[in-house]
């Protein structure tokens, strides 16, 4: 990719066994028909920050177009047809994380255990990775999945790390992927809610401009704490 390597940050959480599905489709109509993994917030796309959220995932495919740039060993596929939903692309990348699999592999080589769900627009991806993380890392047997909440109580269901098992059997019980919301999909699953502002989107001009002006504000504070520090001494 032209924007670096996807690796993540120093000191990201671990210990939860999973593969990864970046979901890198959609028409984007809130935004003129935009390529929106393409578009850059603090000089880095919105694919590749998903894409460094991923990274620790034992394999991640992205479910999107051809003309994507991806790094070596990332998986490619796509819903069939086109812009059939956001679950039809989940189910497509389900089966190529699946097909991947050489059917000699041990079973540490296997299929992960949990499937880390996120969209390729989340500017943010890498922190709402990490809250997702820390939560599944104590989730009870019983739990299906965990899933980001915003402040307000809404579930952000495009930033979700689930059991492998029950989102296959979610998808068997559903039935009919093409045009079927992840909220159908998920909704009925036992999740653990896991609030974060992390999980804010970028949908309109608004969104993308708000998640610039944020993350300009974010580089200058090293620069900002080190001016104080001085003006202090200076005194």
């Amino acid at each position: 990719m032209s924007d670096g390597d996807p690796t993540p940050r120093p000191g990201a959480p671990a210990g939860v066994v999973r593969d990864a599905v970046v979901l890198a489709g959609g028409r984007a109509s809130r935004l003129g028909g935009a390529d929106k993994p393409s578009l850059e917030v603090g000089g880095q796309t919105l694919l590749h920050r998903a894409l460094r959220a991923s990274a620790g995932s034992r394999r991640t495919v992205v479910v999107g177009p051809e003309h994507h740039a991806l790094p070596d060993g990332v998986l490619r596929t796509r819903e069939e047809p086109a812009f059939a939903g956001p679950v039809a692309a989940l189910h497509a990348g389900l089966q190529a994380l699946s097909d991947a699999i050489p059917p000699t592999s041990p079973r540490t080589a296997g299929p992960a255990p949990w499937v880390l769900l996120l969209a390729a627009d989340l500017p943010n991806a890498e922190e709402a990775v990490a809250d997702l993380l820390s939560v599944a890392a104590h989730a009870e047997t019983g739990t299906d999945g965990v899933c980001l909440q915003d402040p307000e109580g809404r579930w952000q269901w495009l930033a979700g790390l689930h059991r492998r098992t029950s989102l296959q059997s979610a998808l068997d019980r559903l039935g009919q992927v093409e045009g079927a919301s992840l909220r159908q999909l998920l909704s009925p699953l036992r999740l653990r809610a896991v609030t974060s502002s992390a999980g804010r989107d970028v949908d309109t001009e608004d969104d993308l401009r708000a998640a610039r002006s944020a993350q300009r504000l974010a580089d200058s504070a090293p620069a900002l704490r080190q001016r104080r520090i001085e003006a202090r001494d200076e005194h």
